[in-house]
């Protein structure tokens, strides 16, 4: 669905699918990726028929090359990402990355490498890399420390800043630092945050913290700078095990997941229900 800053949805993009998630739009905002019960599908946002992109597989995070002709994605079980091409012309899914276990992110300004958490240890321990989108690439360490960093990370427009996760702190917070650097990390969110994801025209950094869709307003360029966050709206929407759960047109509306619960009747549990129909019957 297509959510404005109220959290209000405005717009249904695709309805009765089984098991959304992971929406992510293409570099010109028109198309969505989405994976559907394992499978990655292309949306139009002007209402056309969606196309199947893979086939035969569980697949998440799809990423979008910059010039839009090809879906990259992790293909559980390959242990590496996979291209198909946007069009859904198929083929057989063509490796993007070396051998490991990665989530990716976004690609770096010259659309050369991709930026990506690299898992270890069955997920325990996540690092932030990059690297060549090729087989033989070589992995690059942007964060790593004996803790979870980079779990969701997102590059800004201008391609200079890296909003990214750490729980340096004991939970997942979000930071910013120069991209490729060198420079010092900023943390951003205050209360616990993840998911970050820049606005198209780099001037806001939205987040989720809990139940809630946060924006912090920031200035880019030779250096960062930003107010503390504020609260959109409290998010009704659905959470991806992993990111991304929505993303931002370049509008400024929020691409979110509704669970649709129409049709089940709630449950009601009444306890000492014995003592209830005695007290009725005596009377």
């Amino acid at each position: 669905m297509l959510v404005g800053r109220d959290g209000e949805a405005t717009t249904t993009i695709a309805s009765s699918v089984r098991a959304a998630g992971n929406p992510r739009l293409s570099p010109d905002g028109r198309s969505l990726a989405v994976v559907i019960s394992g499978e990655v599908w292309r949306y139009e946002l002007d209402g056309r028929p969606p196309i199947k992109l893979t086939f035969n597989g569980r697949f998440f995070s799809p990423l979008w090359s910059p010039d839009g002709q090809r879906v990259i994605t992790e293909h559980s079980g390959q242990n590496q990402l996979e291209a198909v091409p946007s069009d859904g012309s198929g083929g057989t899914p063509q490796q993007a990355s070396p051998k490991g276990h990665f989530h990716p992110h976004a690609w770096t300004a010259d659309g050369t490498e991709i930026i990506a958490a690299q898992l270890e240890d069955g997920g325990t321990k996540t690092d932030l890399v990059r690297f060549p989108a090729r087989p033989d690439g070589q992995v690059q360490t942007i964060v790593a420390t004996p803790i979870r960093e980079g779990f969701a990370g997102a590059l800004s427009p201008d391609g200079r800043w890296l909003a990214y996760t750490s729980e340096s702190t004991g939970r997942s917070e979000i930071w910013v630092r120069p991209f490729p650097g060198p420079g010092r990390a900023v943390r951003l969110s205050s209360n616990g945050g993840t998911e970050p994801i820049w606005a198209r025209n780099s001037k806001e950094l939205y987040y989720i913290e809990g139940g809630n869709m946060m924006a912090a307003a920031v200035e880019t360029g030779a250096t960062f700078d930003f107010k503390p966050a504020v609260r959109l709206f409290e998010s009704v929407y659905s959470r991806s095990d992993q990111a991304p759960s929505y993303d931002v047109t370049p509008d400024g509306r929020f691409v979110m997941i509704k669970s649709d619960n129409a049709g089940q009747r709630p449950i009601s549990v009444i306890l000492n229900w014995q003592e209830r129909l005695s007290a009725q019957t005596a009377h």
